[in-house]
């Protein structure tokens, strides 16, 4: 058990970097736009700026500290959305010169905040869904060719243990052969025997009492699919029979008006 619990922590760990490395690329993309706005942005603040002072002929010593050159701007203001610095210890040296900046900063962080950090975290959340779930159907894949190994060497089983030659098989033989050579291969594709007795009175529309091998084993691997393959192998076969009792219905009908013509 303790072997298990650790392949299973394995398993997800392993699950994650495969998650890391497929996302690597579109996270470099998305820090590289996200250093783009603030390049874009840094460079708008400080042709405000550089205009403020201007017409003031004033400056502070701490708007040198936060944006005197275009890194220090780019770096204050990426602070201002990382949580590194609140946004309005930013802003106030900036106030002294300019109500202006207020507006600046007010569109900047709403935008940036409400608008491209939450499209950078859907991009992130569909690429990495994106590969959870090719990983999950790859799971399946390998589930269902390992199942369907299986199901093939049961069908050698019941053809060979089956005193029948023509390919069919009765619902007592293959109770019999599933309750003893059988049982080992249902167990590895998790059935039982109750479930393919269940499958063959499906496939016995005709109530001949005898079934094709190779048509079970192929609604064996229908049923192992996928989780909505029981039911579309369900809807096929009852509409098997219906086709087979409107079929029978149709021969009584034509015989009832054949011998009503020969009256």
């Amino acid at each position: 058990a303790h072997v298990i619990h650790g392949l299973k922590h394995f398993y997800i760990f392993r699950l994650i970097m495969d998650c890391l490395s497929e996302s690597f690329l579109p996270t470099f993309w998305v820090f590289a736009m996200l250093l783009f706005l603030l390049y874009v942005s840094a460079i708008v603040l400080l042709q405000l700026l550089d205009v403020s002072i201007a017409a003031t002929q004033t400056i502070d010593v701490e708007i040198v500290h936060l944006y005197g050159s275009l890194g220090d701007s780019i770096f204050t203001l990426f602070m201002s959305l990382s949580g590194g610095l609140d946004w309005r210890e930013c802003l106030n040296p900036l106030l002294a010169i300019s109500g202006w900046f207020r507006l600046f900063f007010a569109l900047f962080v709403g935008f940036m905040h409400f608008g491209m950090l939450n499209v950078f975290s859907a991009i992130f959340v569909y690429f990495v869904t994106r590969f959870v779930n090719q990983h999950h159907e790859e799971d399946i894949r390998d589930t269902w060719e390992a199942d369907s190994a299986v199901i093939e060497e049961l069908e050698q089983i019941l053809t060979t243990e089956n005193s029948r030659h023509d390919g069919r098989i009765t619902f007592k033989r293959l109770k019999q052969i599933l309750n003893d050579k059988g049982i080992t291969h249902l167990k590895k594709i998790g059935l039982d025997v109750a479930t393919v007795m269940g499958v063959f009175n499906m496939l016995n529309a005709e109530e001949t009492g005898t079934i094709l091998i190779d048509e079970l084993a192929c609604s064996l691997m229908q049923l192992k699919g996928t989780p909505d393959s029981g039911h579309i192998a369900t809807v096929m076969y009852e509409n098997k029979r219906l086709m087979n009792s409107i079929n029978q219905l149709f021969r009584y009908i034509r015989s009832e008006f054949t011998g009503m013509k020969q009256r």
